[in-house]
């Protein structure tokens, strides 16, 4: 099967709703008792089992509410407790082996949009339906003087992996998105055929 190069855009899980930038800065809304935090970061852990149980722990102490996903590739929440311990919270998860540079996009309210806290072993924090693709290892940096050349090459396919409310804000021309079934696409294409660039919003 002859098929295109591609280019991967990661974008921002489902799970990332909020848009700031660091729990540590204030914005609107601050001042409310409940900060959300969501954040996701690709980096290999060995024992996922392991950071599981460590994760509970550390929402039981903090007093969070939500979900993690755990797997080799990496962590994605989207948690929720006290503003007065959202920085602590933050700064346990960064104290984490390669998670120093975690980021959390974070939001404001009232009350616990969550019941519960859990912590969940997962295969994939973003779903690509890959078992071959290492998110761990990106792929050739293109640079923005050569970004334009490349998505106008024939022969390269660019998928746009971004949520649906990214993509409707804007998208480049004869990207593949997911109403287009880009997964499928994704998932067409074997190890041999990839020939895997980053693009979209860069991830973290």
């Amino acid at each position: 099967m002859n098929l295109p190069p591609l280019i991967i855009g990661w974008g921002t899980p489902s799970m990332a709703e909020p848009d700031s930038k660091s729990v540590a800065g204030k914005s609107a809304g601050a001042n409310l008792p409940i900060t959300v935090m969501a954040f996701y970061k690709f980096h290999r852990i060995e024992a996922p089992s392991t950071l599981q149980t460590h994760l509970r722990s550390l929402l039981d102490v903090h007093d969070m509410k939500g979900t993690i996903l755990v797997a080799k590739e990496g962590l994605n929440g989207t948690i929720a407790g006290p503003t007065s311990k959202a920085p602590a919270m933050l700064n346990a998860l960064r104290l984490i082996p390669g998670f120093a540079e975690l980021t959390a996009k974070v939001s404001y309210c009232e009350d616990y949009p969550f019941l519960r806290a859990k912590v969940k072993l997962k295969r994939e924090i973003v779903t690509m339906g890959q078992p071959d693709l290492d998110p761990t290892q990106p792929g050739e940096y293109v640079s923005p003087k050569d970004w334009n050349a490349l998505i106008e090459d024939p022969d390269v396919l660019l998928i746009d992996t971004r949520n649906d409310y990214e993509v409707a804000l804007g998208s480049f021309k004869g990207a593949a998105h997911g109403d287009e079934g880009a997964g499928e696409q994704l998932r067409r294409v074997t190890p041999t055929e990839r020939q895997d660039r980053l693009g979209g919003d860069g991830g973290e």
